[in-house]
């Protein structure tokens, strides 16, 4: 998975804020890139997927 474009753009800034808020940005991106990588993989493997008692559909 790549990066995010924004968080390369400004880590060198993120000292700037100060530690609380450094932290708080820092905790925002994590959560941005792992509904990334979770969507990622939902939609690489939606095919494989199927709910228990549905039949998978042939289109």
């Amino acid at each position: 998975m790549q990066g995010s474009p924004a968080f390369d753009h400004g880590v060198e800034n993120q000292g700037l804020l100060g530690w609380n808020l450094a932290k708080k940005m820092a905790y925002a991106y994590e959560q941005i890139r792992s509904f990334r990588s979770s969507f990622a993989i939902l939609v690489r493997d939606h095919g494989a997927m199927y709910v228990d008692g549905l039949t998978k559909s042939s289109s």
